[in-house]
């Protein structure tokens, strides 16, 4: 095993510690930025010059969890058409960690295309990074992370991945540590507003299949599927923000009402016929469909049924489709 450090010109003693590191075991390398590059540029110029079989990208946050490198890289060898493997995280704050399930049930895997197509269900990245090992060659052959993808350049990465490689997880064990802090930039940036991360979103998958997950079979009913899915949590963000007015939220929910839906016609034109489309518009244009008791069960029935099926697809992807340990 290799590790390389690089410093993006950090204003701590960390440069310092990661020296110490490098004197104590010759395994350990060291590179110090003089200007801060940003995390792309970084992280690609670590994943350009990885050497083993297999590479993992750690950011300063994250830990590994005991025994995840052996896990992860024991279900590659065994399974050479798997290019990815990844597992559970465990999140935390502070620092306590909490005790990690080191023992896996077994293996999953699926087809590229398949688990492709449940991420287009999902619209959402299902990975967090520190949990993910790649083989370096499929590293190399799909590129790294997009500079115009600041925000979703890792979930756009699996896809590229998952196009020419089989995908594996390890069940039930818990493969690495996950900080959660309010400041980060995800949050503070992007899904503080809903729209601006779903607006990502789309253009991970714009990318992902304007690039080489084009040209898995189906690729075009794909592409569709998740831009109907990604309308579909407009129409979601949309009745929320309907309901919240009605309640006696902000005005500026009215606004966010519009916006969300502008951006479900244009991410999926064929929104329009739905149910959910049409009740969102008939109370923006003041319309009565139903009573406004009637209504307003309905609303609880139809989010109800939609996050029941949405939380059954996220469960049914955490299953993975066939066990083989």
């Amino acid at each position: 095993m290799d590790v390389l450090i690089i410093d993006d010109a950090s204003t701590d003693d960390s440069s310092a510690v990661a020296e110490s590191l490098a004197a104590l075991d010759s395994r350990v390398k060291v590179i110090r930025h003089q200007q801060n590059r940003g995390h792309i540029a970084t992280y690609n110029e670590g994943l350009a010059l990885a050497r083993g079989a297999y590479c993992v990208l750690l950011s300063a946050d994250d830990l590994l969890t005991p025994g995840a490198l052996a896990r992860a890289t024991s279900l590659m060898e065994a399974n050479p058409e798997v290019g990815l493997v990844y597992g559970n995280i465990v999140p935390f704050v502070g620092d306590m960690l909490p005790t990690p399930r080191t023992e896996p049930t077994g293996w999953s895997i699926w087809a590229g295309p398949d688990w492709i197509r449940i991420l287009c269900r999902l619209v959402t990245n299902v990975l967090a990074s520190p949990e993910v090992v790649l083989r370096t060659d499929i590293q190399r052959k799909i590129g790294g992370y997009s500079s115009d993808l600041p925000h979703s350049g890792d979930m756009e990465m699996w896809m590229r991945a998952a196009a020419v490689a089989c995908v594996g997880r390890v069940d039930s064990a818990d493969q690495a540590y996950y900080r959660e802090h309010p400041e980060s930039m995800s949050r503070s940036q992007y899904y503080s507003v809903p729209l601006k991360d779903l607006k990502e979103r789309r253009a991970a998958f714009e990318a992902a299949f304007d690039g080489v997950v084009g040209n898995v079979p189906r690729a075009s009913k794909l592409r569709s599927l998740a831009m109907r899915s990604l309308a579909s949590e407009a129409i979601d963000i949309a009745t929320l923000k309907q309901q919240q007015t009605c309640l006696g939220g902000p005005v500026e929910d009215l606004k966010a009402v519009e916006l969300a839906v502008t951006f479900a016609v244009e991410t999926y034109p064929d929104i329009r016929r739905s149910i959910r489309y049409r009740m969102v518009n008939a109370r923006a244009s003041g319309e009565t469909l139903f009573c406004p008791g009637v209504g307003q069960g309905i609303d609880r029935i139809v989010a109800r049924v939609w996050n029941a099926y949405r939380l059954r697809r996220s469960h049914f992807l955490l299953r993975g489709i066939v066990s083989i340990r």
